[in-house]
Formats: structure tokens, sequence, C-alpha cells
């Protein structure tokens, strides 16, 4: 991975822009404040890495993780359709990851109305002594496209969706395409 692959503003911030590269925030996010003052960082991910959190919890590390919850490996399943392949072993029922969060010692806030995400947010950045996770609920058929898509990907998604739709599974299809397009 590159330097131009991560995100990283002056504000402390850490996002991945990369598929499967969720780890090196999270892993910036802990360890950069022990080295400079232990100011606030914040990350976005699609994941929450359990060891991480316990990690963050002893240390009292500054840090708000925002958890994009659509109850799916979204990343994966978006490589394995620019593949052609139709997606397999990549949705979930989640947890609600704001109580895990407070069971292991840390502030859960959990965002389920777009309308409460401004006053979830104030909430997560205002807390001090220790880690938040904050559990946005996102629909879970919004794709989570970068913001350059090649056409090899464009092929490889539109051929996945056309061998999901040979697979019986017109109706995920039609609200991927419902959420995203407005086209139907």
């Amino acid at each position: 991975m590159t330097p131009s692959q991560i995100q990283h503003n002056p504000r402390r911030s850490v996002v991945a822009r990369v598929f499967l590269t969720t780890r090196l925030p999270v892993y910036t996010a802990i360890h950069e404040p022990l080295a400079q003052c232990r100011r606030n960082q914040k990350v976005v991910e699609p994941q929450l890495a359990l060891g991480d959190l316990l990690t963050q919890v002893q240390r009292k590390t500054p840090v708000v993780q925002i958890i994009l919850n659509n109850e799916s490996l979204d990343f994966v399943k978006i490589e394995m359709q620019e593949a052609g392949v139709v997606p397999f072993g990549v949705d979930f029922k989640n947890p609600n990851f704001a109580k895990v969060a407070e069971a292991m010692g840390a502030k859960g806030i959990r965002i389920e109305d777009p309308g409460d995400v401004r006053e979830g947010l104030a909430a997560a950045l205002a807390h001090k002594g220790g880690p938040v996770v904050v559990d946005a609920v996102v629909d879970p058929y919004a794709l989570s496209m970068p913001s350059h898509v090649p056409f090899h990907a464009v092929k490889g998604f539109t051929l996945s969706l056309a061998r999901q739709v040979l697979n019986g599974e017109m109706d995920s299809v039609i609200k991927t395409i419902e959420r995203n397009t407005g086209l139907v």
C-alpha cells in the first residue's frame, strides 16, 4: 500500500481508501496518540476488531471508531462482484456494536436514524477518557464504491449482477439498483 492510498489529514482522521486495508487506520489510531500527547483520533471502518478495542480500553486511547454497519463484509462483496463472481459468505446478522463496546469498557453509541447523526457524532467527539464506538446502521444495499471506478470493475460488477439474476437473486439485484441509481 502506498501513502496515496491512505487519507490522513491534520485533523487526526485516518481512513483506508483501499479494500481490505482497514487494520492500518486502527493500528495508527491506537499507537499514534501514545507518541503525540494522546490527541483524539477518528477512524471510519466497516468492522470492529475486538482485540484492537480491548487494547484501546486498557490504554484509555482517545479513539472514535465509526462502524458502517450494513450487515455484510461489503468491501469483500464488491471485490467479488468486480471479479464477476456471485458474492457468498459475506452477509451476516451483525450485533449491536455499541453494546459490544460498552460490555468491553468503551463508550458505545448506536445511530439508526439519519436525523441522529449530528447528535451521535457530537457525543462521540466530546467523550474524554477512552475509546468510543459509533455503530452507524446503514442501508445494506447502498454500494460502498471508490470515487473512480475503472472499466474492468464495471464489467465484472455487471457480470456478477447478471449471474445473481440467473441464480434467482433478482430481488437483491433490484434493491441494489433501486438504492443506488433511482432508475427502478
